[in-house]
């Protein structure tokens, strides 16, 4: 796109009658402007072209020195010179070496002008002070103020998900289920083992009695599997008397003869028959399920205490969620109708530059002041500035040319970009800003990238000086841009406007439209 729209000055058609070649492109330049100092000469094999020696007073300054171009007959060297004093000065004459015989050149002089100002049109005016800019207001926050609500919002999100989600099923198979599932469980495995068939007896005992205890220690909350038989039974009896649970007392003293029983087998090597075993295996599934049944009951009833206690922790805990989840889905339901609202109000485009931001928005916003660029000077009202831009001429052009300005702003394919150049040629020298235009639609055309180009080429004029405009739009990578190329013709000089911006982009057409309508070029010769 840069090289599309910066250099669409180098499609200007100069026609002009070729001369023979001088040592010089020009002898007469305006301060700050360059010219070429060319030598020349036969082709032969020992060519020494002279490092370029000027009067350290002279009013001349070397730019640069550019490589030895090689042509058909002869040897090139050139070298860019300019100036920044007025007056008549000399390029001193050069030593050119030629088959180590040396040859002296001829000098020149060199006319450095000042650009005439007429004071009668344009009045001159002091330097200006640094330009301070106005304080900030709350509007200039608030594209951040927005995206700190969006992100609250965001986080409130985050933190009411993490508090009401339903917990993650852990992978410990025993926490899957509850104590008394689990007890059962384990009495159906203990059931389809083989330890009764091997003679283990023992080890059969030692897991069934475990899993009466594992229950009554999670399901009950005591360490039943560190009491010994008689510290569990105390212990059941004072939870029975201190009414934490009730446990019939007929069948404490059977679970006392049972994990009795069970203890000669572990460690008085104890054998007993088939009927003993089977009985033994009942009581504890028994056991399990009244116990089962006595603390689902006691919980049921405290349960239904706790509701009916208004002053109970939980229950509190409770009405507050529900309000803060009542006053939640009050808030979110609000929140979105205010958008929906907004959206509808102010549309789609309006509220993604103020909420998210508009780089073209937040530039039109700023003040606005007058520039002036090049020479023939375009006056540019605009709330940026232009950056100089070097550009190389092609040769046909640079040997007419006495002076070249070139200006941007922004990038090629951004949300704005403007492209500025004059260019002035010599004296007589006459220029087809028809041709011009049309070689510009046509680079458009053959620009790689470029898609669905749709143009139209009118008659323009800025400031009375007539000229020809290329509007239209193309895509680029999938969005569409909006452009406009201004050629007007000034005597023997050109002026190029050139300006591209999305059309997606509402502020992108104002910030176009207000700067091209306060163009002005401004000459005071003419």
């Amino acid at each position: 796109m840069k090289q599309l729209l910066s250099l669409f000055f180098v499609i200007f058609t100069i026609t002009a009658y070729s001369q023979a070649r001088v040592s010089v492109d020009t002898t007469t330049i305006r301060i700050g402007e360059q010219i070429t100092y060319t030598i020349d000469a036969d082709k032969t094999k020992n060519v020494v072209f002279p490092k370029l020696k000027l009067k350290p007073s002279g009013g001349l300054e070397l730019v640069k020195s550019l490589p030895v171009d090689t042509l058909k007959d002869r040897l090139s060297k050139k070298y860019l010179i300019t100036s920044f004093d007025s007056g008549a000065f000399v390029i001193p004459a050069q030593q050119l070496k030629i088959n180590g015989v040396s040859q002296r050149l001829d000098s020149l002089y060199i006319n450095v002008r000042t650009v005439a100002v007429d004071t009668t049109k344009q009045a001159l005016h002091p330097i200006k002070t640094i330009y301070k800019a106005p304080p900030k207001t709350w509007r200039d926050y608030l594209p951040v103020m927005w995206w700190l609500v969006v992100l609250g919002v965001i986080a409130v999100l985050v933190w009411l998900f993490l508090k009401y989600r339903t917990k993650t099923i852990e992978s410990d198979p025993e926490k899957q289920h509850t104590p008394y599932q689990w007890a059962r469980i384990q009495l159906n495995d203990l059931d389809h083992s083989k330890l009764l068939i091997n003679g283990k007896i023992k080890t059969y005992y030692s897991e069934l009695t475990t899993i009466v205890r594992n229950y009554l220690e999670t399901d009950f909350k005591i360490p039943a599997l560190e009491y010994t038989t008689d510290e569990l039974i105390l212990n059941l009896k004072v939870a029975d008397q201190q009414h934490k649970y009730h446990f019939d007392n007929k069948r404490l003293d059977q679970l006392d003869l049972f994990l009795r029983s069970a203890d000669l087998v572990k460690f008085a090597k104890a054998q007993p028959i088939d009927i003993n075993i089977r009985e033994d295996r009942k009581f504890a599934e028994q056991f399990i399920n009244e116990l089962h049944d006595t603390i689902e009951q006691k919980r049921a009833k405290d349960a239904e205490q706790a509701q009916n206690d208004p002053n109970n922790p939980m229950v509190l805990q409770k009405q507050r969620n529900y309000r803060n989840r009542w006053f939640a889905g009050i808030g979110a339901v609000v929140g979105v109708m205010v958008i929906i609202a907004l959206w509808s109000y102010f549309g789609t485009q309006t509220i993604k530059d103020r909420v998210l931001g508009n780089a073209n928005k937040r530039l039109f916003d700023k003040e606005w002041f007058t520039s002036h660029y090049g020479y023939p000077s375009v006056a540019v009202y605009a709330p940026f500035v232009l950056k100089p831009t070097a550009s190389d001429l092609p040769k046909h052009i640079s040997e007419q040319a006495v002076g070249l300005a070139h200006f941007t702003y922004g990038k090629p394919y951004g949300r704005f970009f403007m492209d500025l150049n004059s260019l002035e040629m010599q004296p007589q020298t006459p220029v087809d800003v028809q041709n011009g235009i049309i070689n510009a639609a046509e680079i458009l055309k053959s620009t790689k990238g470029i898609k669905d180009l749709d143009y139209k080429i009118t008659d323009a004029s800025i400031s009375g000086f007539s000229g020809q405009k290329l509007a239209g739009t193309y895509r680029f990578k999938g969005k569409t841009y909006q452009f406009q190329l201004y050629l007007i013709a000034i005597k023997n000089s050109l002026v190029n406007v050139s300006t591209a911006y999305r059309t997606d982009d509402n502020y992108g057409k104002k910030l176009n439209d207000k700067l091209i309508q306060a163009l002005k070029i401004e000459r005071t010769d003419l």
